[in-house]
């Protein structure tokens, strides 16, 4: 996603972008993982070191509420964060704790169908799945 584009989102919700909330999208918009809120953090400091953790916690909850950003709980005990995208479901290594995306039309056919069969349309679905390599 783009800086254009969480700009977009942020004033199709009526999300004013203040400076930490930008430094927040940044941060996501820039990472290669899901970090947690204390990891966004630390990489926010790197952008605006007046930055406090209190505000990083705020601004989640709110960016989060806007549907902008996505909180994840992968059976840590901390959550972990990113930026609303397109669909899609997480592998999470259980030896490394590493997440890895995958998407997977066939799967969200089945879920749609499981949906439908019992009278719902799917609206949103989290699919989660935990592993060992091999």
């Amino acid at each position: 996603m783009t800086e254009h584009e969480t700009e977009a989102l942020c004033a199709a919700v009526g999300l004013r972008l203040t400076r930490p909330r930008r430094v927040l999208l940044r941060v996501l918009r820039e990472a290669t993982d899901h970090p947690s809120a204390d990891q966004i953090f630390a990489r926010a400091r790197a952008h605006d070191p007046a930055i406090a953790l209190g505000t990083v916690y705020r601004n989640l909850g709110i960016l989060e509420e806007a549907g902008i950003v996505t909180r994840h709980a992968f059976g840590e005990g901390y959550a972990r964060y990113e930026l609303a995208t397109q669909q899609h479901g997480h592998i999470i290594d259980r030896d490394s704790g590493t997440v890895v995306e995958f998407t997977d039309p066939a799967l969200e056919t089945t879920l749609q169908a499981i949906a439908q069969a019992r009278g719902f349309r799917l609206a949103d679905y989290h699919v989660k799945l935990w592993g060992e390599r091999e």
